[in-house]
């Protein structure tokens, strides 16, 4: 009985401990976008906000922080054209996300990322590591366009029609 009651102790301590910390994240998150929403829009304001955010993300543990923090500094970056720190932020996302849906979706938006630099390759790996890695997905006729519209990009025109027919097919 004594290991039971010492069990039921720490789990209840670990349950408070979990709503606290969640709880004051979620608070200096939300207490953070308010800051910046209603604040100046430069510049200053803009990577104060976003270095912050990213911070609070790199020392959290559990909690809407922690599992959606990262995607929404990348959306900032990528809103003001940041596209390497934007990426960056997506594939943190994608390495720390469980989620089926999620985490395809920030690898695509990592190519983007990539594509809107230039850097074709890199766009190109990030999308066959979806197909690799999340074929079933939903984002899968979305993918394989996306394939075929950068091997056309590349001058690789029958790679591109190859994906282009398995959106068709």
């Amino acid at each position: 009985l004594g290991c039971f009651a010492a069990a039921v102790v720490l789990f209840l301590a670990g349950a408070v401990f979990y709503d606290q910390t969640s709880t004051s994240e979620l608070r200096e998150y939300e207490s953070l976008m308010r800051t910046y929403e209603s604040g100046p829009k430069d510049a200053a304001a803009f990577n104060d906000t976003v270095t912050k955010l990213v911070k609070m993300t790199d020392k959290s543990w559990f909690g809407y922080v922690h599992n959606n923090g990262y995607y929404i500094a990348g959306g900032m970056y990528f809103e003001h054209k940041m596209y390497d720190e934007a990426k960056g932020c997506y594939l943190k996302f994608a390495d720390r996300s469980s989620s089926p849906v999620l985490a395809p979706l920030a690898l695509s938006q990592a190519a983007v990322c990539a594509e809107s630099t230039e850097k074709y390759d890199e766009a190109l790996a990030l999308y066959k590591k979806i197909e690799k890695s999340y074929k079933d997905s939903g984002f899968n006729d979305r993918l394989l366009y996306d394939l075929g519209r950068l091997y056309q990009k590349k001058g690789e025109k029958v790679t591109a029609k190859e994906y282009f027919n398995k959106v068709i097919s």
